[in-house]
């Protein structure tokens, strides 16, 4: 499985923030990422997983197992975008640098 990076990580913690949701003291992150989700903590690893690995939110979900028309299903997607964003910002730098080297 692919390991989520941290700017990703970090994307979804803002997106909790700004949703209202803080996170706890001494709470572990990955306790409040799957509480801010209301997910259990396979589920919250599936579906960040299948999204960081470029899967639609429906393809999340379903290797999730998390129920389509599940109450949270607008915040998943708000998440995916945020997901989304963050791996095309990512992404960018790294190409341009592949870009320079192969000109090189």
């Amino acid at each position: 499985m692919p390991m989520i990076n941290a700017e990703v990580i970090k994307a979804v913690q803002d997106l909790l923030h700004e949703r209202g949701i803080e996170q706890k003291q001494k709470e572990r992150l990955a306790d409040y990422v799957a509480r801010g989700l209301k997910l259990s903590h396979a589920q919250t690893e599936a579906f960040l997983e299948a999204l960081h690995s470029g899967k639609t939110v429906d393809e999340g979900r379903e290797i999730a197992g998390i129920p389509e028309g599940e109450p949270q299903s607008s915040f998943l997607v708000a998440v995916a975008k945020r997901i989304g964003t963050t791996l095309g910002r990512v992404a960018a730098p790294v190409q341009a640098a592949q870009d320079m080297l192969k000109g090189s």
